[in-house]
């Protein structure tokens, strides 16, 4: 259970890791809306099939999510950053399935 101070938005530090309410796209949500006023869209994947493939599937570049992004030669800080993690945290070559925050 969560304090209900975090009804509005939790910190963005020292959150519990739970799928689809405390993730890397949650986190990412929320600083863009604390920081820069942007409200993102919820993902169009659906939790149970990003749970099934995230470590198989390009989750932010599929057909439904790949219209939402686009790619910048050079980041700049503020712009959310997205690449790839293997099952063991290091950074993998092949599928988009994480994000976070230049």
């Amino acid at each position: 259970m969560t304090p209900s101070s975090w009804d509005d938005m939790a910190p963005l530090e020292g959150r519990p890791y739970v799928f689809g309410v405390y993730d890397c796209y949650t986190i990412v949500k929320d600083w863009m809306r604390k920081e820069r006023g942007i409200v993102m869209d919820e993902m169009v994947e659906t939790p149970d099939r990003v749970a099934n493939l995230w470590m198989m599937d390009n989750v932010f570049f599929n057909k439904q999510e790949s219209d939402r992004w686009r790619l910048v030669a050079k980041p700049q800080v503020g712009d959310v950053i997205l690449f790839s993690v293997d099952r063991n945290g290091e950074l993998g070559s092949r599928n988009v399935n994480h994000c976070g925050v230049f």
